[in-house]
């Protein structure tokens, strides 16, 4: 028994910086130092002393990538290009990565359509080809080593477009008839262009020309910036957040202004508040002022830089052509949450404002 005891001593008591990443439940580990698996623990057989260590690690070879998947954009009515990141290999190299896709699997695998972008950790893009005009395409990232082929949580999923409108969404109307292009970022559908509205949805006239009241008005109202015709059909109207704010509903049925958790999580989808900003912004059409940096609007929003109208009782405008203000739904006191884009840099910046400026307005689907 001594001899045995003598054993256990020198086994158990092995460097514990020889091994790192204990798995205390023993699931896919190998037990070392002597120990055994016991009650679902890596335990020493015999430790009637302090001293005995009791490391375990995990079998390499039993380690699953991790990945995670990038948003989609350039969506036409037969391709798509979506994406992933490996971010890390787990136990072995990866040999194959890339995009798995299906119109009617909601959890698409190998065993449906897939392409495949390279190997081992990073970033990859993927060009997904063949589908259907009309349909929603679900897909999601993947990679394989030797331990199997693991997917990125949770799918996503995209319309097909059907028409060639400039976006990749169904048009959508106002109770003006104004016509909307929309397109499909990520699972949302937005607004391709500014809201232009001047009723709600019941039918109620927004106000306007509320130069002299516009700084104290409790109510919604809008105004085109400078006044000009021109601006209001290339730009959209700018609306007080009290408009944003009305339960009878600037957007149209089925549709809503973006709360401001919806806005920052659409943010962190393109690529977090240093990148968003070029993904956003519209790059022909004459909507922005040089130098527009970074604009590549690989989202396909096409975000305009309508500037904004102050709080000013005399009319005051700022920003045509420099940056682009977008209200969301939500307020705390006098103030409300917006988006801003600027043409001097890719930052999608976020913030509050007085409640009585007048920004620019786009809706998303509920």
């Amino acid at each position: 028994m001594m001899k045995k005891y003598i054993l256990y001593l020198v086994l158990c008591t092995l460097p514990a910086l020889l091994f790192t990443g204990c798995d205390n439940k023993c699931q896919g580990v190998v037990c070392l130092n002597g120990t055994e698996c016991i009650d679902g623990v890596c335990k020493c057989p015999y430790s009637p002393a302090d001293g005995y260590t009791e490391d375990c690690i995990k079998n390499p070879s039993n380690q699953l990538p991790t990945i995670k998947n990038q948003g989609v954009n350039n969506i036409t009515t037969t391709t798509a290009v979506a994406g992933g990141e490996v971010l890390s290999v787990g136990g072995s190299p990866v040999t194959a990565r890339g995009v798995c896709w299906s119109k009617t699997n909601t959890s698409p695998t190998l065993s449906d359509n897939k392409t495949v972008d390279g190997t081992g950790p990073g970033v990859f893009t993927s060009q997904l080809t063949g589908l259907t005009a009309g349909t929603t395409c679900y897909y999601r990232a993947y990679a394989t080593n030797s331990a199997g082929t693991v997917y990125a949580d949770p799918t996503l999923y995209f319309y097909v477009s059907s028409v060639s409108n400039g976006g990749n969404g169904p048009d959508v109307t106002d109770i003006d008839g104004n016509v909307y292009h929309t397109v499909y970022i990520g699972s949302k559908l937005w607004m391709l262009e500014n809201l232009k509205v001047t009723k709600y949805r019941n039918g109620d006239p927004i106000p306007t020309n509320l130069n002299t009241i516009w700084s104290n008005t409790s109510s919604g109202a809008y105004a085109i910036y400078g006044g000009l015709a021109a601006n209001d059909t290339k730009f959209g109207k700018l609306y007080n957040w009290m408009a944003v704010n009305d339960s009878r509903s600037i957007c149209p049925v089925g549709w809503h202004v973006p709360s401001s958790d919806e806005m920052n999580a659409f943010i962190t989808s393109l690529g977090g508040p240093q990148s968003a900003g070029g993904k956003l912004k519209s790059v022909t059409g004459g909507y922005w002022g040089s130098p527009n940096t970074g604009a590549s609007n690989t989202s396909g929003f096409s975000a305009r830089a309508g500037g904004w109208r102050t709080d000013n009782t005399t009319p005051y405008y700022e920003y045509n052509l420099s940056y682009g203000f977008f209200w969301t739904s939500s307020g705390s006191g006098n103030d409300a949450f917006y988006m801003s884009l600027y043409k001097g840099n890719s930052e999608a910046y976020t913030g509050m404002m007085d409640k009585n400026y007048g920004m620019s307005v786009r809706c998303v689907k509920d």
